[in-house]
């Protein structure tokens, strides 16, 4: 179960128990808060990309990885101009 007190039944059928599950808007920060640490982090933003206060937030977790799911090369490449201030590195 995460920590928004929703199961995830496809985790379970796999047998995966590390792992915590948002389901919330990834432009929207509040909706995650401090609950964010995390070693990977995936992000299926809107169209509108993320936001600084989100980049932050994912950067201050100390995840070493974020895969960042995007159907808008314009907000993706200014996304991953942020996440490459905090240190991040493009990879594909």
């Amino acid at each position: 179960m995460n920590k928004s007190g929703f199961s995830n039944p496809d985790a379970a059928a796999n047998g995966i128990e590390n792992a915590e599950f948002y389901c919330a808007d990834a432009s929207d920060i509040r909706s995650i808060g401090d609950k964010l640490d995390a070693d990977v982090v995936i992000i299926d933003p809107p169209r509108k990309g993320s936001t600084r206060e989100l980049i932050s937030a994912i950067a201050e977790s100390g995840a070493t990885r974020v895969v960042y799911v995007s159907c808008a090369p314009d907000t993706l490449a200014r996304d991953c101009a942020e996440l490459s201030n905090y240190g991040y590195q493009i990879e594909g």
